[in-house]
């Protein structure tokens, strides 16, 4: 198998990387020369790059299949996907899963992907329908395997490798280590390359624990929130009903979420987590499928509303914060008569609660503008600058569309822009729809509502009032 080592810096300077990790650099050195290669290492810590680069050095510039990727979710299989497409080279990558359309699927792989990734009963599908040509497939990464045995994807995974008969090198990751690994992935004397627990890489976790006076943890989380701003976060349940419940309890105060789970569409799902990498929303409710594979950098904090079972999932679901260098913090909810689960960190500490009101959370807010205005016959465009107070001042501009003689007033539509440019460039969009009242000759005044899209989303009605000069 021969190698072009410049693929890799190519890449890393196409990702803006000054450099490879540890991880990175070992796996890309023993792939090398090892066939078989266990890679023990957490979520976050740069083990996708470490087997998508050996991946790309091997690849030869032929139309032909030969590297299998397996991943045991969807949503991290697109990642992988995402990860190979953001080195753009001329190799081609194809992603397969389950809930994407097969169609799509066949007339993607009919002019053989060079690299493929894709969940273990799409891919072992695809390959009794033979639309996956095996013959040059010389790269098999088994990723997040714990996972997919958990998962029970075992009979999927041993039908795939029983198919793949050209293999030379086999790279199995999991976040826990294996002693004997099962008879089918064929690595009877793998390199194992262990990570777990190197703080060169990791950030700094910090634990916590807030326990309610009595059986209601619904304020105590709500209090938590107000606590810790608004950072992105995501609290984990054990059951979607819980997820959904819990969803609507925190709206009805005021707290937008998005939610997570296993029973909501793909396209739901990715919303979700796009709208938590560019921060359009910052608290995401979900279960466990979350705490797997997902990459979302800038998550700072991980809120256990719900104990899991086993300190595997503990620890996976802290494996969401706390990455790349980043610190987070891991905060535990408590009935009043609940105890620490055994797995938790010895060092783990109470963290103080201040307890709010809703109306503590209450703010006023002031516009102050200026506008010009177009008439058309039809219509009167109105555009102009705005600034805001409500806590901190905010700048933006302002458009908007005057609908006349609609009864005694003018019905308005528009659409608003902000940000505090001054400590972040963070925008808000603001949709608006209102009916304009005159009172007297100088002032109008103008109920509405709106629609505000940002850090945190909010819908409510506004009052606004003019003079004309």
């Amino acid at each position: 198998m021969n190698f072009n080592i410049e693929r890799t810096s190519l890449a890393l300077k196409k990702l803006g990387f000054p450099g490879l990790k540890e991880i990175q650099k070992a796996t890309l050195e023993q792939f090398k020369e090892h066939d078989e290669i266990v890679l023990i290492a957490p979520t976050g810590s740069g083990k996708t790059l470490a087997f998508l680069l050996p991946i790309l050095e091997s690849l030869e510039n032929q139309q032909i299949t030969q590297a299998l990727i397996i991943a045991p979710a969807r949503e991290l299989a697109l990642q992988i996907e995402q990860v190979f497409k953001s080195f753009r080279t001329d190799f081609k990558i194809s992603c397969c899963y389950g809930g994407h359309q097969v169609k799509i699927e066949l007339n993607n792989l009919i002019d053989m992907p060079h690299v493929i990734v894709g969940t273990p009963g799409r891919i072992a599908d695809h390959l009794r329908r033979g639309s996956i040509q095996t013959q040059a497939i010389k790269t098999l990464v088994l990723d997040e395997f714990d996972k997919s045995l958990e998962m029970g994807f075992e009979k999927d995974i041993k039908s795939i490798t029983d198919k793949l008969e050209a293999v030379q090198k086999r790279v199995l990751v999991s976040a826990t280590s294996k002693e004997d690994l099962p008879e089918y992935c064929k690595m009877p004397n793998p390199k194992t390359l262990q990570f777990v627990g190197d703080k060169n890489y990791q950030g700094e976790l910090k634990s916590f624990f807030v326990k309610a006076t009595n059986d209601d943890k619904l304020d105590l989380l709500k209090n938590l929130i107000y606590k810790i701003g608004n950072e992105p976060t995501i609290i984990f349940c054990n059951h979607r009903e819980a997820v959904e419940r819990i969803n609507d309890l925190l709206f009805e105060h005021g707290i937008p979420t998005g939610i997570f789970h296993g029973a909501l569409k793909q396209e739901h799902r990715e919303r979700e987590l796009i709208k938590l990498r560019n921060k359009s929303s910052n608290i995401l409710l979900a279960t466990d499928l979350a705490s797997r594979g997902i990459d979302i950098p800038s998550i700072k904090n991980v809120i256990h509303y719900q104990l899991p079972t086993k300190e595997d999932a503990f620890i996976h679901r802290n494996g969401r914060t706390a990455r790349m260098e980043a610190n987070g913090n891991s905060f535990i909810v408590l009935k009043a008569d609940e105890k620490l689960p055994s797995f938790a960190s010895a060092e783990i500490q109470e963290f103080p609660i201040t307890t709010y009101s809703d109306t503590d959370l209450t703010t006023s807010t002031t516009y102050w503008g200026i506008n010009g205005t177009y008439a058309f016959d039809f219509a009167t465009l109105s555009a102009g600058v705005e600034s805001v107070d409500d806590g901190a001042t905010a700048e933006g501009f302002f458009v908007g569309l005057s609908f006349p003689e609609v009864g005694a007033g003018t019905f308005d539509i528009g659409l608003a822009t902000s940000a505090n440019y001054a400590s972040s460039d963070t925008e808000y969009y603001t949709y608006e729809a209102s009916y304009s009242y005159p009172i007297n000759d100088g002032m109008t005044i103008t109920p509405g509502v709106f629609i505000q899209e940002g850090t945190t989303d909010k819908t409510g009605f506004a009052v606004k009032t003019s003079f004309s000069f």
